[in-house]
């Protein structure tokens, strides 16, 4: 999951959101992949958590800016 996450911020154009959803059975993504997120892009991203959905799993809106 991780890496498809990195993936889908790397490919994501600057000025752009990618929204990425994370399966329930990985827990809260803020407690480990936000913190991924900001360490590896700095202050090159904002993340916003969004919700968790319907499926029980859980959506992180971030922005390459």
């Amino acid at each position: 999951m991780t890496t498809d996450a990195l993936q889908a911020v790397e490919e994501t154009e600057k000025g752009c959101y990618v929204n990425l959803v994370t399966s329930a059975a990985f827990g809260d993504p803020v407690v480990y992949l936000q913190p991924l997120l900001e360490k590896l892009y700095d202050n090159r991203v904002k993340i916003k958590y969004i919700n968790q959905c319907g499926c029980g799993g859980y959506v992180l809106r971030v922005w390459k800016i």
